[in-house]
């Protein structure tokens, strides 16, 4: 099984998808414009099917191309649309609450991150569409993740683009988010709370277990252990990060795809002194991981090496062929279509590329003068 050479046909596809973002970042098409193009492409290879195989696949290949483009432009121009429509005078938003975030500093002492479910402008309601919002509020409140909350006569507010890409307005594309609201609690008011929320439980879960961390460990310990080993941006860094920005290793408290990596090596040792059966060990793994991403506040590197390591191990455990390259690349192309916005962002380039850039050394050592094989070769 491991004697084949390693290969994948989602590069082409991959780079068609970049490349038709960045064209469309360049020269802002409407969306109608490129779904017609995709539509006749997908007509043309219908009504012809004596067409030669080459000329099918430029058709194949014009057609990613289109749909990465088609993809930003819908991501884009649907963002704009709310914006203009949403920031305009006093409206009447309701929402549930999918985050929360307590602050001990600065003027604002609660963050809530919003999942509209309904937006009203002198009493006339827009149509229902997927809209996020952050609530900075001035004052605690007794809210919950998972509650559905009501802000009454407050102003969305959305930043102008920046001269330089990505601008925050970008940023906030990338991370769904329309505008914030800058308010206190006086306006916003409980509609339901319900008797359970998987998301309740997750957060309270992931808080206390932060909790019992910061009481058991030193201010800097704890900041080290949330913001290394489980991602979470704590405050009070600016007391302990000068010295590696004095240095020039502030990459070092970045959470990459590594640390999933040591996580789960260590789990795997343990599980060979054990002599627990390799099906099971797997089983138990990809469970491991599960819990270690669901306590933890993930980033893009995190989500690369969680998704090729269950891909991987869930691969090995059916039987079937696994390679590196191809699930990394496969990976890198469901972010690029769910998310087209990540391609302009340095966590996505540097985490992707340099995953690329350090595995193709090995499978150039290891299949050094074999035969590359064909599309069909693994039929």
């Amino acid at each position: 099984m491991n004697d084949r050479v390693s290969y994948t046909d989602f590069w082409p596809l991959l780079g068609l998808c970049i490349a038709g973002i960045l064209w469309q970042h360049v020269f802002h098409y409407r969306p109608i414009v490129l779904l017609s193009m995709i539509y006749f492409l997908c007509g043309y290879l219908l009504m012809y099917h004596t067409i030669s195989t080459h000329a099918m696949v430029w058709l194949l290949a014009w057609v990613f191309f289109f749909s990465g483009s088609l993809l930003y432009a819908l991501h884009t121009y649907e963002h704009k649309i709310y914006q203009g429509e949403y920031s305009r005078g006093l409206l009447t938003v309701t929402g549930q609450i999918i985050d929360k975030t307590m602050r001990s500093e600065g003027r604002f002492r609660e963050v809530l991150h919003l999942a509209v479910t309904d937006i009203k402008k002198d009493g006339t309601a827009y149509p229902r569409t997927n809209v996020h919002l952050l609530c900075y509020i001035r004052d605690n409140t007794m809210f919950n993740v998972g509650d559905i909350i009501e802000a009454k006569d407050v102003r969305i507010h959305a930043p102008s683009d920046g001269t330089k890409f990505p601008s925050f307005n970008t940023y906030l594309q990338k991370e769904g988010l329309t505008g914030t609201i800058f308010s206190g609690k006086e306006v916003f008011r409980c509609v339901n709370h319900p008797s359970f929320s998987l998301r309740r439980w997750r957060h309270d879960l992931r808080e206390s277990l932060m909790e019992q961390v910061s009481s058991k460990l030193s201010k800097a310990a704890a900041f080290f252990y949330a913001y290394i080993f489980l991602g979470k941006n704590m405050e009070g860094k600016e007391g302990v990060t000068p010295p590696f920005m004095y240095w020039g290793i502030s990459h070092y408290l970045a959470r990459s795809g590594l640390h999933v990596v040591l996580f789960m090596l260590v789990w795997k040792l343990l599980f060979g002194v054990l002599f627990i059966p390799q099906w099971l060990s797997r089983i138990l793994l990809m469970l491991l991981c599960s819990v270690y991403a669901l306590l933890s506040w993930p980033r893009i590197s995190f989500w690369r090496a969680y998704g090729v390591f269950m891909l991987y191990e869930g691969g090995l455990l059916l039987s079937r062929q696994v390679l590196f390259l191809h699930l990394l690349t496969m990976l890198a192309l469901m972010i690029v279509l769910f998310n087209p916005l990540q391609v302009f962002f340095l966590d996505f380039q540097l985490s992707f590329a340099l995953a690329f850039m350090l595995s193709l050394p090995y499978f150039y050592q290891r299949y050094k003068g074999k035969k590359m094989p064909t599309a069909g070769h693994y039929k």
